[in-house]
């Protein structure tokens, strides 16, 4: 386990040794700790990295994740290279605003890397512009229609503006996505109680090389659905040239003070319609459970949380094994701590 004194009484040589095996022992406790690291300064060592994985260590995706995070911040690596499971991260100032450029050369998520230096970068003092290459719609990750929609507004970031310039689909990837973002004050993320629905914005991102009756169908579905279930329907459709087939429907919930994002990928033999019937079944779970954010979300609010002026507080749908490796994660750094109320689902977020 890492050194948990508060940073103030910490050595500045002090590494901060995290174990990438505990909780859900995946690329979520290498990316949080490269912004932790980028943040807070502190060198940081994880060992066991993904451990728990079919294939350990290093992805392409991680890789680009821990390299733009010690980029930003005029770091150094150790251990970076693809299939590594022990790597060193150490910052070499504090993170610098500026125009950062990264190509995963893969399919691999670019929102993931991008959450990766997102809070690094608003707590700078100037302006910031991130372009990302890669995979914009990936399996367990966050769709980039997820980010834009369902994260922004679930943590509160008005000052964060992103824009897909071209979608990718697995297995070529080549989507770019651009990140403007101004640095502000993050106020707590206070969501208790949920209140009354207020718009369903679904959007479908559809391949050019696919057939146009696939829109078509889509919006046919989606429509047949709101109508019946009584939500009011804002569709945007996206009809892009990509290197590989493909297409995705999510649908963003919101609420006076919540948020719900769920995302479906087509596939081949798969019609359009289930791919809609995936997504919105997700949704109607979430919508009955009473929850103000979704189960994905609950993690991804801890660190705009943890950096905010305040406590703060939501009810998530289902309580994950991510979550709790959150909470057993970003105390290791002194930055905070994350209490959970596993029988009410409920996080509580309390900067240092």
């Amino acid at each position: 386990m890492g050194d948990e004194r508060p940073l103030a009484q910490r050595p500045q040589w002090t590494v901060v040794t995290i174990d990438g095996s505990y909780g859900e022992g995946g690329g979520q406790i290498l990316r949080t700790s490269a912004s932790l690291a980028a943040i807070t300064g502190q060198p940081v060592r994880i060992e066991n990295v993904r451990a728990g994985r079919a294939s350990p260590g290093l992805k392409a995706q991680h890789l680009t994740a821990i390299q733009a995070a010690m980029r930003v911040c005029n770091g150094s690596l150790e251990g970076a290279r693809v299939g590594s499971t022990d790597v060193v991260l150490t910052p070499g100032s504090p993170v610098q605003a500026g125009r950062y450029e990264f190509d995963i050369g893969t399919a691999g998520s670019t929102a993931l890397v991008l959450q990766t230096l997102l809070l690094p970068l608003l707590r700078t003092e100037e302006p910031s512009h991130v372009s990302l290459v890669g995979g914009t719609h990936n399996l367990n990750a966050p769709s980039s229609d997820y980010l834009r929609h369902t994260f922004l507004r679930g943590a509160a970031l008005q000052d964060v503006e992103i824009a897909v310039e071209r979608v990718g689909f697995f297995p070529r990837g080549g989507g770019r996505m651009t990140v403007d973002l101004r640095p502000d004050r993050l106020g707590p993320i206070d969501r208790a109680e949920r209140g009354a629905r207020t718009l369903l914005t679904a959007i479908v991102s559809v391949s050019d090389i696919l057939p146009p009756h696939i829109v078509e169908r889509a919006h046919s579905e989606i429509r047949r659905r709101a109508q019946a279930s009584g939500w009011v329907l804002e569709p945007v459709f996206v009809t892009s040239p990509t290197f590989s087939p493909g297409m995705a429907v999510h649908l963003d919930a919101a609420y006076e003070n919540g948020a719900g994002g769920f995302t479906a990928l087509g596939r081949k033999g798969l019609p359009t319609e289930r791919v809609v019937e995936e997504a919105w079944t997700a949704m109607e779970a979430f919508d009955g459970s009473g929850a103000t954010v979704d189960e994905h979300l609950a993690d991804q609010l801890v660190l705009p949380a943890l950096f905010a002026d305040g406590a703060s507080e939501y009810r998530t749908s289902r309580v994950t094994e991510h979550l709790r490796t959150m909470a057993w994660l970003v105390p290791q750094f002194g930055v905070g701590r994350i209490a959970i109320d596993e029988a009410k689902d409920r996080v509580r977020v309390y900067p240092a």
